[in-house]
């Protein structure tokens, strides 16, 4: 039997942040559309209802000021949510909770700083909103940090773990951190519904564009014929000027190519975690925690965001592992984050449901020092280089904007514009 063939403009791989924000590009720019993923929309910004609590692929936040939140409020699909419980964050350091640094009068009554430290802690904190993240391209968090009193650093190392997501500071460029903990300053949301919200009006917005989703159509190749591309499926395959690889990390995208995608090897390692989601029939003892001398966290989700049922909480606590954890240390894991669960008072009798992810992708590769921090990333045209200029890319570790899911968002709307540019291009050039 012959494979069904079917044309359009526009093909987009993958229905993430990525993919759904390419799709809505290019759509908006007047092309057709067709948006291709093997598994129902939103890759890891999909939420799960179980036992009445909506959980996250892990704890997500909508950054205030990010790129996703500016798309999302461009195209009037920006959800409601809630603010983290942020006053009276705790440190928890050597198995006991300490004031963490947030104001002034936090700042003088914590134990976590010596006195001469707590000076260096509020200079260091007057100047970060200020400081230009482009000076510190090229120089790793550890040289940024270096001089700087130990207890200093170990604070200043948990905040820009809270707000990056990554435990690498002898590799991770100082711009990007400094520039992702800027934007954490800025304050960020718990969308009410989950991620899931998010996705489901990307959704709607496409279809109201005259996008089309073609799921359980999990793309195996994509190939040139002559100056057209073909993203096949065991299901048919798709003809188009110009296609929008956004399913997942460079391995995915060289899997369907059978190429490497240029610029791939300027990056780090993935950012990876391991994740206890919480349903409890009381709050934990404290709200936010950060680890000190572990790489550890944990926030209360929801009643902040709509995401539990009447009278009950979610907590999410999560160890940040390190760049090739091993996969069998996920017993160790899961020890320290009940050990720090029980800690914040959320012992068996009070603990209604649970969800134990041992290793999730956080983001598919760190903005390093080697590789040119943010702006040494892969760019959405890279495989250019090899030909073949129809080919786009989008991802959180593609383009010069951004990290998470932000990266996700700003490469993906500039790889859709790209790619209806092209099919425009290939249009007018048609006798």
């Amino acid at each position: 039997m012959d494979t069904p063939s079917h044309d359009s403009q526009v093909v987009v791989v993958g229905g993430g942040i990525a993919g759904l924000c390419a799709g809505i590009s290019a759509a908006s720019a007047g092309v057709s559309v067709r948006l291709l993923d093997a598994h129902p929309l939103g890759g890891r910004a999909r939420t799960a209802e179980q036992r009445g609590y909506l959980l996250n692929v892990g704890p997500h936040a909508l950054y205030r000021r990010g790129a996703l939140a500016g798309q999302l409020s461009s195209w009037g699909v920006m959800p409601a949510g809630g603010d983290p419980l942020a006053k009276g964050a705790r440190a928890w350091r050597a198995g006991r909770f300490e004031l963490l640094p947030g104001d002034p009068i936090s700042l003088l009554r914590t134990d976590l700083l010596s006195a001469g430290s707590k000076v260096r802690f509020a200079k260091l904190f007057a100047v970060l909103p200020k400081i230009d993240p482009a000076t510190l391209v090229g120089r790793s968090v550890d040289e940024w940090l270096a001089g700087k009193p130990a207890d200093v650093r170990a604070v200043v190392e948990a905040i820009i773990r809270l707000s990056t997501y990554t435990d690498l500071s002898d590799q991770f460029d100082a711009g990007a951190a400094v520039a992702q903990t800027q934007l954490g300053l800025g304050g960020v949301i718990y969308p009410d519904g989950g991620w899931q919200s998010i996705v489901d009006r990307l959704r709607r917005f496409f279809d109201s564009l005259g996008g089309h989703v073609v799921e359980t159509a999990p793309a195996t190749t994509v190939q040139l014929d002559g100056s057209t591309s073909v993203v096949s499926s065991p299901t048919g395959e798709w003809r188009c000027d110009a296609v929008v690889l956004a399913c997942g990390g460079p391995a995915a995208i060289s899997g369907l190519t059978k190429m490497a995608v240029p610029g791939a090897d300027r990056l780090g390692p993935p950012v990876e975690a391991a994740c206890l989601d919480l349903g409890s029939l009381r709050p934990p003892d404290h709200s936010i925690v950060l680890g000190i001398d572990r790489p550890m966290y944990a926030s209360v989700h929801g009643p902040v965001a709509r995401l539990v049922p009447a009278g009950r909480t979610l907590t999410s606590v999560m160890k940040y592992l390190p760049p090739g954890a091993d996969p069998g240390a996920s017993a160790q894991s899961r020890a320290e984050l009940d050990e720090l669960r029980v800690a914040l008072g959320l012992d068996d009798s009070v603990i209604e449901h649970d969800r134990f992810l041992a290793r999730l992708t956080v983001a598919h590769g760190v903005p390093t020092v080697d590789g040119g921090g943010i702006a040494g990333r892969p760019p959405i045209d890279s495989y250019s280089s090899t030909g073949h200029p129809t080919w786009l890319i989008a991802g959180d570790w593609v383009g010069a904007v951004g990290m998470l899911a932000d990266a996700s968002a700003a490469s993906g709307a500039k790889a859709g514009l790209a790619a209806a540019r092209i099919s425009g291009a290939s249009k007018r050039a048609a006798p």
